[in-house]
């Protein structure tokens, strides 16, 4: 779950801050079909339009006796689909598609721009080495607003902090974290409201392929013979 939270906080921290333009979007869907022979498998994508992101996948519509063996993501604009037909089954037609979501407005649309930072350093065995990585020009906005609120940092606190319950808990859950996101309104005003729509869309979808995903401690707990 950690891995989830820290990833809202990357994308929000490396995401270039856009000024303030329109928000509008349009939404469009693609679509592929495929022959199926009989008895066979085929690995079918689709792909949304450059500058849009996959927010829905699905089977449009396929012929008797075949069958959707998976549908998973290969970032953020591709959809994969595994469709089988039956053996014995005659030749079958399988339509498959994604639900694109992207800004419209022309030059006027907010765009965005994800930069990947990288540093390498040598540690020698017993010793220490700070690393630092600086973020481009103009992503600093939660510094910056915080300084604007003239925002104090609350007092250190001594002793045990995860036995303290006056102090207010960071999310613990994909979901959580995506609920404290999407009503910010600082994030909005700071990213917009498309790229916070979008963005939780994405974060939902992850969750969900998760909790639909057997992890290998519940395969060890209840599975496999002790």
């Amino acid at each position: 779950m950690g891995r989830w939270v820290t990833a809202l906080f990357a994308a929000a921290a490396c995401a270039v801050v856009p000024a303030a333009m329109s928000q509008s979007s349009y939404a469009r869907s693609v679509v592929r079909s495929v022959l199926l022979p009989s008895s066979a498998q085929k690995h079918v994508s689709v792909s949304c339009p450059a500058g849009a992101v996959a927010v829905g996948a699905g089977v449009k519509s396929s012929g008797s006796g075949t069958t959707t063996l998976g549908i998973w993501w290969s970032g953020a604009r591709v959809a994969d689909f595994r469709v089988a037909n039956a053996r014995g089954n005659p030749p079958q037609r399988v339509t498959v598609g994604v639900t694109c979501l992207a800004p419209s407005g022309g030059n006027g649309a907010p765009r965005y721009r994800l930069t990947r930072m990288k540093k390498t350093t040598v540690v020698r065995g017993g010793a220490q080495k700070r690393v630092a990585l600086a973020c481009p020009r103009g992503t600093i906005a939660a510094g910056a607003d915080g300084l604007g609120r003239g925002a104090v940092p609350p007092p250190p606190i001594e002793g045990d902090a995860y036995k303290d319950g006056t102090l207010e808990l960071l999310p613990t859950t994909l979901g959580a974290a995506v609920d404290r996101f999407e009503q910010s309104a600082f994030c909005k005003d700071v990213f917009g409201e498309l790229f916070v729509e979008t963005f939780s869309v994405l974060a939902r979808r992850e969750e969900a392929t998760f909790r639909n995903h057997v992890t290998d401690w519940e395969r060890a707990r209840y599975l496999e013979p002790s």
